[in-house]
């Protein structure tokens, strides 16, 4: 009884896993646009580690909305503090 359980819980885990992996994942335009920044400045943000990011070999970058969204929401909060 416990082995099954314990399948499930595992089949639980992978298919949040790729639920995470299969989020649509933003452009350094889409952020740019959201954010109302320059995509030069995003690209810098993202290299300094300033802005939660993925990058995808050399140049390329890919952000998650929810963490872009998160991130922002933490900067908002500091402002208003």
């Amino acid at each position: 009884m416990t082995e099954a359980r314990d399948n499930d819980k595992k089949n639980e885990d992978n298919a949040s896993t790729s639920a995470k992996i299969t989020e649509p994942l933003w452009t350094v335009v889409e952020v740019a646009k959201y954010l109302r920044l320059n995509t030069e400045t995003v690209r810098l943000m993202a290299r300094r580690g300033d802005l939660p990011s993925i990058k995808i070999g050399k140049r390329l970058w890919r952000f998650r909305p929810r963490d872009v969204k998160e991130w922002l929401d933490l900067r908002v909060g500091i402002v208003k503090a």
